[in-house]
């Protein structure tokens, strides 16, 4: 598994697992607040088997509330900026 889409039409969050740009593992938020376009945030691992463990797990064990809470202060934060 490398994604997970939560919630409907307007509001989801596209959560996935991954290489960041330098090649650690990463687990990436995507959500779209309201008045800007898509935007993007991200937890860093180390660049060993044991980060790639943690990456795939929390991917695994990821839900629609963890996924809200990862975003909830970015996405205010992100529409506060956009008004």
């Amino acid at each position: 598994m490398f994604a997970k889409l939560f919630g409907s039409d307007d509001d989801q969050i596209l959560v996935t697992a991954g290489s960041a740009e330098d090649g650690r593992p990463e687990v990436k938020f995507a959500f779209e607040p309201k008045g800007l376009g898509v935007c993007h945030i991200a937890a860093f691992y180390p660049d060993t088997d044991e980060g790639w463990d943690k990456a795939e797990l929390a991917l695994k064990e990821m839900t629609e509330e963890k996924a809200r809470a990862a975003i909830s202060a970015a996405k205010a934060q992100m529409e506060a900026m956009a008004e």
